[in-house]
């Protein structure tokens, strides 16, 4: 796979999280706390709770309980922190993104229905296909970049079932490619918004 390249710096430092911050205010009290004691801190990851719903992927923060995602981004930029946030490369049915992901042919063919985390009817992307590794860029990733967010936590690229079809061969042949190159995608367009010092 070549060299990996040099993590930024902040990376190296200490990264704060927990299952999971429910609001953005607790996100930010706890910002405050970090530094009202003096506690080095480079990272606040935002694991699986920043959606309507915990675990249901779809790319949105919840207007409700992250009501100004940008807002909270500028003002833990201020005080030092990286932001990261959770997400996984299944799109959930019945999502917004999920529809445009069948009709552009985005995602990979499962057999029988796939259930992410015991709950949810989801098929990962077909990253093998560069179409649909620009669609999740594009559409799906740059605009949480945008806004704010540092990092994106690839999770999930493990967990492929052997009959799942994708452009580039099934899941069994794809085991050990597939996190690759979700990986690579997340890579890429993190260093296209923020810079390759930054990825």
């Amino acid at each position: 796979t070549g060299k990996a390249p040099v993590l930024p710096k902040f990376s190296f430092g200490t990264w704060i999280s927990r299952m999971a911050y429910q609001t953005q205010q607790e996100v930010m009290e706890v910002a405050k706390t970090l530094r009202e004691n003096k506690f080095p801190a480079d990272v606040i990851h935002i694991d699986d709770r920043w959606f309507t719903e915990g675990w249901r992927c779809d790319w949105q923060f919840d207007p409700e309980t992250f009501p100004t995602p940008e807002e909270m981004c500028r003002q833990l930029h201020e005080q030092g922190f990286r932001v990261s946030i959770w997400q996984e490369p299944y799109v959930l049915k019945g999502t917004a993104p999920w529809k445009e992901a069948r009709r552009g042919e985005f995602l990979a063919r499962v057999k029988s229905p796939f259930i992410f985390v015991g709950q949810f009817e989801a098929a990962p992307i077909d990253f093998t296909k560069p179409e649909a590794a620009r669609w999740y860029q594009q559409q799906l990733i740059k605009p949480l970049l945008e806004m704010g967010i540092d990092v994106i936590k690839t999770d999930f690229g493990e967990g492929l079932h052997p009959d799942m079809q994708f452009a580039g061969g099934s899941g069994h042949a794809l085991h050990n490619v597939y996190p690759l190159l979700y990986e690579k995608a997340a890579y890429e367009i993190t260093a296209e918004v923020h810079g390759e010092e930054n990825t």
